[in-house]
């Protein structure tokens, strides 16, 4: 088992899909205004990636079409299954809850918290908050 003081940032890519067949697309695109006027929904693709700060490697990745979160779950899966424990890890603010901090038991963990975060859930959030305040 490998010990690495990692960062980790998710990145999302937009998508733009064209089909050969013009008339299909225009069908379908006259189909969606008639439905109900909605906007068109934009499609993107999630990707979530963990960095060794020491050798600048990425350690493990996840991506997905539903969201971010779905992507981190992903690479916090391939972490676990390469069994590598993270003795700190640097996240922004998207993971800045009790429950991303629970996942890094041990490990040094630095977020930047969000303007609405609130304490009273737990010794290790309060540790994370603590070390924010006092060792930005």
């Amino acid at each position: 088992m490998r010990d690495v003081d990692c960062g980790g940032d998710a990145t999302r890519y937009g998508l733009i899909i064209r089909k050969h067949y013009a008339s299909y697309v225009q069908k379908l695109k006259d189909k969606a205004k008639k439905q109900d006027g909605r906007k068109k929904k934009k499609h993107f693709v999630y990707k979530f990636t963990l960095i060794d700060l020491k050798t600048k490697m990425y350690i493990c990745y996840g991506s997905s079409l539903k969201s971010e979160k779905r992507a981190y779950k992903k690479a916090i899966k391939m972490l676990k299954e390469l069994k590598i424990k993270v003795k700190s890890i640097r996240l922004d603010k998207y993971y800045s809850f009790p429950s991303y901090v629970k996942e890094f038991k041990g490990a040094k963990i630095f977020i930047i918290p969000r303007k609405n975060a609130k304490l009273g859930h737990g010794e290790d959030w309060l540790k994370v908050m603590n070390n924010f305040v006092d060792n930005t």
